[in-house]
């Protein structure tokens, strides 16, 4: 999935909520405008933060595209930014689910993300 803030702060986050169950159970893998990424789950109403808030110069700064993908594969997780692995991680709370988008303000509103060309396949 390509990705990119078009209005606001780069004190910001935005990427990918997948193995979505319900609004208290799932995962998401975000990014910011000013280069860091997260990861953590809603899991039975209760966040966890897996990878706290951390920088990574593979993300394109400011207003550029960035590319997020997600591959899983039973309880391991693979997370990708601009083709380079970012992170791996093994959690099995959720084996399966819906897949969708998350963009949020940080500290100040006017945060406006888009987001093309999203891809999903299953492999065997």
């Amino acid at each position: 999935m390509e990705a990119w803030t078009a209005d606001g702060p780069d004190d910001n986050g935005y990427g990918l909520v997948f193995r979505y169950q319900d609004n208290d159970n799932f995962y998401y893998y975000e990014i910011s405008s000013d280069g860091y990424y997260s990861i953590g789950k809603m899991a039975a109403d209760e966040w966890e933060i897996l990878v706290g808030w951390s920088e990574s110069d593979l993300i394109r700064l400011g207003r550029q595209t960035n590319t997020l993908r997600v591959e899983c594969d039973g309880p391991r997780m693979t997370f990708i930014v601009n083709g380079y692995q970012i992170e791996e991680l093994t959690d099995d709370d959720f084996e399966a689910g819906s897949l969708g988008f998350i963009a949020e303000a940080i500290d100040e509103p006017g945060v406006r993300v888009h987001f093309d060309n999203l891809k999903v396949w299953a492999t065997e």
